[in-house]
Order: C-alpha cells, then sequence, then structure tokens
C-alpha cells in the first residue's frame, strides 16, 4: 500500500508525526517545570509566612503572657472583684482606664471592668 503512495507525501507524514511526538513531549515537559516551579514558589512562601508569624508571635507573646498571667487567680472568683483588682491594676499602671483588647475574659463584658 505505500508502494502507491508518492514518496514525498510519506516523507511529510512522518515529519509531521515525528514534530506533532515532539510538541506533545515538549508541552509535557514544559507543563512538568511550571507545575514544580509554581510548587517551589508557594513552598517558599509558606516558609516566609511562616517565619513572619514565628517573629510577630516571639513579639507580642510577652505581652500576652503578661495580660493573661492572672487568669488562674481569677478562677471562681465574682466578677465584681475582678473588675476591682483589674481596675487597680490598670491605674497603678498608669494607663488610667482599661481597654477592650486587655479584658481577662471573653464572658465578661469589657464595659463591667470599667465600674
Amino acid at each position: 500500500m505505500l508502494a502507491a503512495v508518492p514518496q514525498p507525501i510519506v516523507a511529510g507524514l512522518v515529519a509531521g508525526i515525528v514534530s506533532l511526538i515532539v510538541a506533545v513531549l515538549s508541552f509535557y515537559a514544559t507543563v512538568r517545570t511550571v507545575r514544580a516551579e509554581r510548587q517551589k514558589l508557594e513552598r517558599e512562601l509558606t516558609r516566609r509566612l511562616t517565619e513572619r508569624l514565628y517573629d510577630l508571635r516571639l513579639k507580642h507573646y510577652p505581652r500576652a503572657f503578661e495580660i493573661t498571667e492572672g487568669l488562674g487567680k481569677y478562677a471562681g472568683r465574682p466578677p465584681a472583684s475582678i473588675a476591682t483588682e483589674y481596675q487597680e491594676h490598670t491605674e497603678s499602671s498608669g494607663s488610667g482606664r482599661p481597654q477592650r483588647s486587655l479584658c481577662v475574659s471573653r464572658s465578661i463584658p469589657w464595659h463591667a471592668f470599667t465600674t
């Protein structure tokens, strides 16, 4: 059957098939390279953000522990005594009035500390 097909057409078909195979292989290699590069960049971004998170934690943990160190002392005590002690603490520290972010417990409204 190939004997009936002119030789230039056979050569063209072979060249076309080889070109398609090379194109598919090149596409596959490019997709894999792009995927690997994207994963590498995502890992790097995650590493940087984690590092930044650790830096922020190290910066703010001392203050957070300072704020929450007395929580165990407050267990089982009435909210009024907690508010009084907290108010005395804020007055002695020079801040003058408590701030919302310094609430001892979310179950006690922040305005309970101002009375």
